[in-house]
């Protein structure tokens, strides 16, 4: 069995994030490497680009029995402009590269991305790159001490002690003999030795409806249209149906594959391009496949135990508007605090009272009402 697990690599803007990628890949897939023309001409990366290696050999006690490992890589954008297309990454991925530059240190969207991290990531580990560009005599000092800084970055985190390797993501006569290939093999080591073992979480996953986020799609001729994407719940088969929920059409899958490989069946976690036939290819880029009839439309909902990020300083209040990533979405919502001020037993259960709140209250300033902690107040979004 093939173990597939899915990568992130995000980072500032240059810090040599798709170089990396490339340099780890073996296989490239869509959007890779920055084939965007747009992306080539203004020389930063736009869109996700998909990638993948695979290990065969020293798969750590944890991830076994495995017959190899295969990592999907997601090369996620650095610039500010493009934090959505970042979340949209993020929220796909077992493992964040965070990807440094080590003449720069932790800049803007390198605080960023480690927030986002914190949100949906299990794992983290921190590439130090472009060593290169350091004077021999001085390497290792400038290393050592940078490992120092971010360590100490990543004490009030949930990644205290991630693994910090450097490195250089491409070769330079500045490097010695063997430097850059030491430097891969010891990442791949480290990524390997952090790695959460998905598959505990994919086995639940597999039991629900099938949903799979879509984040490219384009025509083959004499195929059909494609649509790429990661599995992010369920499985599916070929000539099974799916729905395109935004547009209420249900499809019948012609045919799968996995980084060039045709499949017969993908599961959670999984990355693949799905083949529909008779689809107009303009009518979506980003969105959802889904079991058919399993997703419901929606224009309110309820976000129970939410806390505000520490790094946002600002007040969260009722009736301001938000922009809310769900998916490959981002949408604006109208938000309601509603604060819990009471309790009682009824029938054997506890009903919660709630009552109208300005703001979002910071954690901890609240009473306790049977063993309740009112510190996530509840909030309502209006679509």
């Amino acid at each position: 069995m093939i173990l597939n697990v899915n990568v992130g690599i995000l980072g500032h803007v240059d810090s040599g994030k798709t170089s990396l990628s490339k340099a780890l890949s073996t296989v490239a897939s869509t959007a890779a490497f920055d084939k965007n023309p747009q992306s080539q001409k203004r020389g930063i990366t736009l869109d996700l680009g998909f990638s993948s290696f695979t290990v065969d050999g020293n798969i750590p006690s944890h991830l076994a029995p495995a017959e190899a490992i295969q990592v999907t890589l997601v090369d996620c954008p650095g610039h500010a402009s493009l934090i959505r297309t970042i979340i949209c990454g993020a929220h796909i991925i077992d493992l964040m590269l965070l990807v440094v530059d080590v003449n720069k240190g932790f800049q803007t969207q390198t605080a960023e991305c480690l927030v986002i991290g914190e949100l949906t990531c299990e794992a983290l580990l921190v590439v130090l790159n472009k060593i290169d560009l350091i004077l021999p005599e001085k390497r290792d000092e400038r290393i050592s001490k940078m490992k120092v800084r971010i360590a100490k970055t990543l004490e009030s985190t949930k990644f205290k002690n991630a693994p910090i390797v450097a490195l250089s993501a491409v070769q330079s006569d500045r490097l010695a003999e063997g430097d850059f290939s030491r430097g891969m093999e010891e990442l791949v080591e480290a990524l390997l030795s952090v790695l959460p073992d998905p598959r505990p979480r994919c086995k639940y996953l597999s039991s629900l409806p099938f949903l799979f986020a879509v984040d490219h799609c384009f025509s083959v001729s004499g195929q059909g249209t494609v649509l790429t994407g990661t599995v992010l719940r369920g499985c599916v088969r070929t000539n099974e149906t799916v729905e395109i929920p935004q547009y209420k059409l249900k499809k019948k899958i012609k045919s799968m594959q996995m980084f060039r490989k045709p499949i017969d069946a993908i599961h959670p976690g999984d990355r693949a391009g799905i083949c529909i036939a008779q689809l107009d290819s303009s009518l979506m880029e980003r969105g959802f496949l889904a079991a058919p009839d399993s997703l419901a439309t929606c224009q309110a909902c309820l976000l129970s135990e939410v806390r505000k990020i520490a790094y946002f300083k600002g007040p969260v209040r009722s009736k301001s508007r938000f922009h809310v990533s769900i998916g490959q979405d981002t949408v604006l919502a109208r938000i309601t605090c509603l604060r819990l001020i009471g309790g009682c037993q009824q029938q054997g259960q506890t009903k919660e009272e709630f009552e109208y709140a300005e703001e979002l209250s910071d954690e901890g300033k609240s009473k306790t009402y049977l063993g309740i902690k009112p510190q996530t107040t509840l909030i309502t979004l209006k679509l």
